[in-house]
């Protein structure tokens, strides 16, 4: 096998791998409670936005991910710009999350859903000041260490992403026992 063709195979794991870290429920985001709110907003209503907001981040992240891949996918050995051109890639699903999250701390949750709702936002900014750490490493990683640095997860990252797929479950569990359901990809579970 060629070294470009290895180089091909393992920048597409990557993407993959990247990919699979990423969106496995970090765009996905938050369920709530029942109408029996103080907040003045219904179940029905704060499920119905959360809905949307996610429906946009996923949309944009689709986009994101269609670049990210691409990029990875390049034929041959990767350049020198490789590193900054992959962590610009990953800044645009970064500002996405970051989109996603600050819509999602606007939305005022019903009381049953508050404590969940507030978990999440926790738990998703760790992640995104973990993504933004690793986004950093990805830009100053020499170039013939870009696969290894891209596959290689910072334990920081992966326990701020269970946390956060933690918190994204209990969201949708809550939402379904409340009768209105929301699916927010929240990953492995």
């Amino acid at each position: 096998m060629s070294d470009g063709a290895r180089g091909r195979r393992a920048w597409g794991r990557a993407a993959i791998a990247a990919l699979v870290m990423l969106f496995g429920g970090l765009i996905g985001g938050a369920c709530g409670g029942d109408g029996g709110s103080t907040s003045g907003v219904s179940s029905e209503e704060y499920f119905a936005e959360l809905g949307r907001i996610d429906a946009r981040a996923k949309e944009r992240s689709d986009e994101a991910e269609r670049t990210l891949s691409a990029l990875l996918s390049r034929r041959g050995t990767p350049t020198d710009e490789a590193p900054r051109e992959v962590a610009a890639a990953f800044e645009d699903i970064l500002a996405i999350f970051s989109d996603f999250i600050d819509e999602m701390d606007e939305l005022k949750p019903p009381d049953l859903a508050e404590k969940a709702h507030d978990e999440a936002l926790d738990a998703f900014r760790d992640v995104e000041d973990e993504l933004d750490s690793y986004i950093s490493g990805i830009r100053e990683t020499p170039v013939e260490l870009l696969n290894t640095t891209i596959q290689t997860t910072p334990e920081e990252l992966r326990q701020a992403n269970a946390r956060a797929t933690e918190a994204c479950v209990q969201l949708e569990e809550l939402s379904a026992q409340e009768g209105t359901p929301v699916d927010l990809d929240c990953g492995p579970q």
